[in-house]
């Protein structure tokens, strides 16, 4: 689903920026490098790196080795929307 990123009042940058990487894998099993990414996304190397570091620590994004990733969000092919296997929260309590 493209999402129209011009002059949209409502849209937030950055949720739309980080909902691009649970996007750019194919499937739950497939292992994305930070270049891959990168390449998929057209996020600079910084954010692309930035948005997997907060997609792992809430528990959306899985590192699986050095600079290797996998999607923990499960997406049904029949519909749009998408099931994380496990969330964490993070609470500004606990910083």
């Amino acid at each position: 689903m493209e999402i129209s990123r011009d002059r949209d009042p409502y849209l937030i940058q950055s949720v739309a920026h980080a909902v691009d990487v649970p996007r750019a894998f194919n499937n739950p099993n497939e292992i994305l490098r930070l270049r891959d990414i990168v390449s998929r996304t057209n996020h600079s190397k910084g954010i692309a790196f930035r948005l997997l570091y907060t997609l792992e620590k809430t528990g959306l994004v899985e590192k699986v080795g050095a600079n290797q990733y996998r999607s923990t969000v499960l997406q049904s092919r029949n519909s749009r929307s998408a099931m994380p296997r496990k969330v964490r929260t993070i609470s500004s309590h606990s910083r």
